[in-house]
């Protein structure tokens, strides 16, 4: 009995699928069609939000491609300011240094007249030069400790001691006059060169 029940099922069905195949196939398209639909429709979903992490992603780098060159500009602004009050101070010293060198490596004894006219006159008898020179080296300094570099702010301090050691180095008397006080000045000279250059250097390299 069962297997003519099942028997008899089988052809049923069978009859079933031949009268409504058509239907069938429709039927099981669309189901299909919209299963590829859906996964078409999740792929463009996944798709957009790809290109919008993409887009946020290009966003970031424009904002730090802009900030690093916004950066920069501030440094070559500040650099330019370091330069501008550093360079007479620098050209001063170096101008009273090799002036003073220029006579006491001479070989002539200690001739305080020729002093006066060439150095003390030149270079100590008005203050202001000096006092103008110290506020463009606190500047200098202030200018310098916005780029926050270690680097820098220790050669800044090794120019402003070269430069003091180059003025205190004047002698206004015969009491030092000679050979190994000219040797004294002339590698003070030769510091005050290397510092500055040294100093630049390293402004130089801060904008790379």
């Amino acid at each position: 009995m069962n297997y003519e029940f099942w028997k008899a099922a089988g052809n049923g069905l069978i009859e079933l699928v031949k009268v409504s195949g058509p239907y069938i196939v429709a039927i099981l398209g669309a189901f299909f069609g919209y299963l590829g639909n859906r996964n078409a429709k999740e792929i463009s979903i996944k798709v957009a939000e790809l290109q919008s992490e993409k887009d946020l992603s290009l966003q970031r780098e424009n904002h730090r491609f802009e900030d690093g060159k916004r950066i920069s500009e501030i440094k070559k602004d500040v650099i330019d300011r370091v330069i501008k009050e550093l360079e007479p101070v620098y050209s001063n010293t170096l101008l009273l240094v090799k002036s003073y060198y220029s006579m006491c490596s001479s070989g002539e004894p200690f001739n305080k007249q020729l002093f006066d006219q060439l150095i003390r006159d030149r270079f100590f008898a008005d203050v202001k030069p000096q006092d103008e020179a110290n506020s463009a080296m606190a500047r200098v300094s202030a200018y310098v400790s916005i780029l926050a570099d270690a680097n820098m702010t220790l050669e800044l301090i090794s120019l402003q001691n070269c430069i003091l050691e180059c003025t205190g180095v004047v002698e206004w008397d015969d009491k030092n006059w000679g050979a190994e006080h000219s040797e004294k000045v002339r590698k003070l000279m030769e510091q005050l060169q290397l510092t500055y250059m040294g100093l630049f250097i390293k402004l130089g390299k801060s904008l790379q």
